[in-house]
């Protein structure tokens, strides 16, 4: 998991910095000005390199692990279900998108991009439906189960997933199957710093704790394609 956090941070300290210019100008008569094209320039390629960085540093990896496929979701009509648009504006998602394709043709491994329909209440686990299933953020539980696994990454297991022919039931059922007890919790987290770009960071002591408390058995790591 990629925490776009401090990279949104960033971004908005640009945007304060535009609109501070903007009120200026307005103060008198203007709109435009090199310090505030500077300003815009500077925004876009910060943004643009993070999420270069993050999508490269994603795709090596993977050829590294000798994935050659891999199932991207596409959060269509995001704009208009949740309304944030420093978020939306923020994660360009089809330049996401376009750059996973650009660096897969280089790296010789093959994107598929798909909607995202119904997938972050589709339990991985057991393969039901559970709207109340996300009962922390960042935590989707199953009740069928009694296990817990990280929300973002029982959505990518059931994007993973959409091109099949089979039900969303069976599918759960051949996860659950397959995989032992159930998934990994706690995935790998990566942050981006200014210095060193997207580095790993360990879960906090609360994170941890979280986990235990819910799940009494050890998880285990999904293998096969990835989606993200």
């Amino acid at each position: 998991i990629f925490k776009g956090g401090s990279v949104l941070s960033q971004y908005e300290c640009y945007s304060k910095k535009i609109s501070r210019v903007q009120k200026v100008l307005a103060r008198h008569g203007q709109r435009k000005s090199r310090k505030l094209r500077l300003l815009y320039d500077k925004r876009r390629r910060f943004l643009r390199h993070a999420l270069n960085s993050m999508v490269r540093k994603i795709m090596e990896e993977l050829k590294e692990r000798g994935v050659r496929k891999v199932v991207v979701g596409h959060p269509k009509g995001v704009a208009k279900n949740h309304g944030n648009k420093l978020t939306v504006n923020f994660w360009n998602y089809s330049y996401i998108i376009k750059r996973f394709k650009e660096i897969s043709e280089e790296l010789g491994i093959k994107v598929t991009d798909v909607g995202e329909p119904n997938t972050s209440r589709n339990c991985s686990l057991c393969g039901d439906v559970h709207k109340n299933g996300r009962i922390k953020r960042g935590l989707f539980k199953c009740p069928r189960t009694g296990k817990a696994i990280n929300a973002d990454l029982n959505g990518a297991i059931n994007i993973l997933h959409i091109p099949e022919s089979l039900g969303a039931r069976s599918r759960g059922q051949l996860l659950a199957r397959d995989r032992g007890n159930g998934l990994k919790t706690q995935p790998v987290v990566y942050r981006w710093t200014n210095g060193a770009g997207w580095v790993q960071i360990a879960p906090t002591s609360y994170e941890v704790m979280k986990m235990k408390a819910v799940n009494h058995k050890p998880m285990i790591r999904p293998e096969g394609t990835l989606a993200l």
